[in-house]
């Protein structure tokens, strides 16, 4: 059977001790486990790319010439968009709700929104520690799902 997600870099970033900011951790994860794949993964429960470790990882990440490269990554949004997975293209913010953000460059991003976004970075911790695990696995499978469309 031919392994798909060839010559790709998945970026699931995110704290596995951080329910909310999992979903990247736990999808890395089961790229890593899945013998379907054959993508470079940074970012598993066991080995997390948080966002300490992500500034340490981001001349690696923009140094590779893969041919895709995607980023899996928590967010914080409206009430109405819990649940909701959006892809978008080319650079992205990580870290923006709690720290000061980094800047990746990359093909496509996936955001899973697990909880609501405040104006205050406290609450915004306090929204990822209470995040939903139903909401979780419900984006990892449609993320599973619309991966091997995005390449």
């Amino acid at each position: 059977m031919k392994k798909i997600l060839e010559d790709v870099m998945l970026i699931c970033v995110g704290n596995s001790k951080v329910k909310g900011d999992s979903l990247g951790p736990m999808l890395g994860s089961f790229f890593e486990n899945n013998n379907l794949y054959d993508a470079i993964v940074i970012g598993t429960t066991n080995n997390p790319l948080s966002y300490n470790k992500l500034e340490q990882m981001k001349n690696y990440i923009d140094s590779n010439k893969l041919k895709k490269k995607i980023i899996i990554d928590s967010a914080l949004g409206n009430s109405m968009s819990i649940g909701k997975i959006y892809i978008s293209e080319k650079s992205f913010i990580v870290g923006d709700g709690v720290n000061k953000g980094i800047k990746l460059d990359a093909d496509f991003i996936i955001k899973g929104v697990v909880g609501t976004n405040h104006t205050c970075i406290e609450k915004n911790k306090k929204e990822l520690q209470n995040v939903d695990e139903k909401i979780l696995k419900s984006m990892m499978n449609k993320i599973i799902e619309i991966l091997p469309i995005l390449v």
